[in-house]
């Protein structure tokens, strides 16, 4: 049953991991005291890499539904699509706002 389902959950939780890793990386930079410019760099390079998978994934998933489309392989897709938005609207911000308060 999940085999079938990878499509509909694998962009959401590339998206779930990545906030938890931004985040916590965020909070641990702040405790343990790492100077601006290398707290920065370790945020941007979590965003890029994080966006950079899931551009990965939808070519993927993209020649996947061209070559056999199923109402699945669309959907999937489309998560995707939102799954990387989402990334955007909730990454972005860690990269240009204060970092500890």
């Amino acid at each position: 049953m999940i085999g079938k389902l990878w499509p509909l959950l694998i962009g959401f939780c590339i998206w779930a991991a990545a906030f938890v890793g931004l985040y916590g990386l965020q909070a641990l930079g702040c405790v343990w005291g790492w100077p601006e410019a290398l707290h920065r760099g370790v945020l941007v390079g979590v965003c890029v890499f994080t966006l950079a998978v899931l551009l990965v994934l939808l070519r993927w998933q993209f020649r996947a539904y061209t070559a056999n489309p199923v109402a699945i392989d669309r959907a999937g897709l489309w998560l995707t699509v939102a799954a990387i938005l989402a990334s955007v609207v909730i990454f972005v911000p860690s990269l240009f706002l204060s970092l500890c308060v």
